[in-house]
């Protein structure tokens, strides 16, 4: 009774910290996707973007992706854009907070929408809206915002928890190079992300990114991340472990902590759960090399890699020092 009473606040209180005008599908839906861009300081576009399940998917349905835009108020200077990208509980309120620190800053953001439009509202197994699919509405949004009159052409690209995973996988430069059309991001940044992938040392991008993870973090635990970095040996990595900071730090839907019985932990840095881009471009387990190009191998990694349960905390202090450590970060590596 006690656990049904906790999961019922939680949901609770994630209903009512979701941001309330967060789902801007009504100007995309039974639309074709667009790019037409508005004068407005906040405002909705659609993205023409791939539903593709893993990034060997040749033939993939088109999707428009809804994104909010915002630009800072009283510039009249193009300036760079920072793209938001969320993870598996959607779009909160704390994003927002987020947003309107990097506006102060001088940068317009974008904000997707990864779920409303593939019919989820939140997607803890990994297997309906997969990382492949929000890479590709990141990469497809930064091609049509490359043209917008407003923006400088500078963009980076900042993702929290599963929306993280898409900075991870394009330090990969073969994958990179394969999917970026035009350009570079001026940074990748991930805040407690997950980190459970084999990258070659040999085969990394050099573009600057940002980690931060919380020390009590076992969702998506620091220890996977340090090991990438020792592996990669890449100088153009900045990693920040806080203090005192479970999952969720800066979420303050998790105000009053919970623990969560449905959340995968993944098993990862073990000889059976460990990712890896294959060379055809496939997301392969290195232990079996099975690839998880499809819902029933999905289903079948996360049953033999994931146990089911963690703690969730907002911190505000952990939380004061992520917002400082990234506005530093993009401002050394991406300067209005």
């Amino acid at each position: 009774m006690k656990k049904i009473f906790y999961v019922l606040l939680v949901l609770f209180l994630i209903i009512i910290f979701v941001k309330p005008d967060i789902y801007p599908v009504s100007a995309c839906e039974n639309q074709h996707p667009t790019s037409l861009f508005s004068d407005k300081e906040a405002s909705t576009i659609c993205i023409d973007s791939k539903n593709i399940y893993d990034f060997n998917d040749n033939d993939p349905e088109n999707i428009a992706i809804p994104g909010h835009l915002y630009f800072p108020p009283n510039i009249d200077s193009p300036v760079s854009l920072i793209i938001i990208s969320h993870g598996a509980g959607g779009i909160f309120r704390f994003h927002y907070d987020y947003k309107d620190m990097m506006l102060r800053h001088g940068y317009a953001v974008l904000i997707i929408d990864h779920f409303t439009p593939r019919d989820t509202i939140i997607d803890f197994t990994f297997k309906y809206v997969t990382e492949p699919m929000m890479v590709s509405d990141v990469i497809n949004s930064a091609k049509i915002l490359r043209t917008h009159p407003r923006l400088n052409g500078k963009i980076g690209y900042i993702g929290w928890s599963k929306g993280g995973i898409g900075p991870i996988l394009l330090k990969n430069k073969h994958l990179y190079d394969k999917l970026v059309y035009k350009n570079d991001f001026e940074f990748l940044a991930g805040v407690y992300t997950y980190c459970g992938f084999d990258i070659d040392k040999e085969n990394v991008t050099d573009i600057p990114m940002l980690l931060i993870s919380g020390n009590k973090d076992k969702i998506t635990p620091a220890s996977y991340c340090s090991e990438l970095i020792s592996k990669l040996n890449d100088k153009n990595i900045e990693y920040h472990i806080l203090a005192d900071a479970y999952h969720g730090f800066d979420n303050y839907a998790f105000f009053f902590g919970s623990y969560l019985p449905w959340q995968p932990v993944l098993n990862a840095n073990t000889d059976k759960c460990l990712l890896k881009i294959s060379p055809i471009f496939q997301t392969v387990n290195l232990n079996d090399n099975m690839d998880l190009s499809s819902l029933k191998n999905r289903t079948r990694f996360l049953d033999e890699c994931t146990s089911q349960g963690a703690y969730v905390q907002y911190n505000s202090q952990p939380s004061i020092d992520a917002k400082k450590i990234l506005m530093k970060f993009i401002n050394k590596h991406m300067p209005n």
